[in-house]
């Protein structure tokens, strides 16, 4: 392989990885957008996408983190808990972990608090 195919299929890879990078950032953004409007499944629906689809892009754990706030501001607790454990490295990682256990408990609190 010569240096200029070898230049070129960096380029090609690197753009691909570019546009990985941006549409996952799209789908996650339509999952905040969700969220703002309190359409808590549709936002659980795209963090998921996100998820799936662009597993290996930055906005990766973000979208964990956006999933398991859309389970828990829907009434699904226990299913945000279970995955709030199931990530508990890559949320760590990315200094996500705390703020998300905190969200959880001040969500459960509010459900509590409505439910008396």
């Amino acid at each position: 392989m010569t240096f200029q195919t070898q230049s070129i299929l960096m380029r090609f890879f690197f753009s691909i990885e570019s546009l990985r990078e941006k549409l996952g950032k799209k789908v996650y953004e339509s999952g905040i957008l969700y969220m703002k409007m309190d359409e808590y499944e549709s936002a659980e629906m795209s963090f998921q996408r996100t998820i799936d689809l662009y597993y290996d892009t930055e906005i990766f754990n973000k979208a964990i983190q956006g999933k398991i706030l859309a389970l828990a501001k829907n009434g699904e607790l226990d299913n945000a808990k279970s995955i709030l454990l199931e990530n508990i490295k890559g949320l760590k990682e990315e200094g996500l972990y705390i703020k998300t256990k905190a969200d959880i408990e001040k969500i459960q609190r509010k459900l509590t608090k409505s439910l008396k």
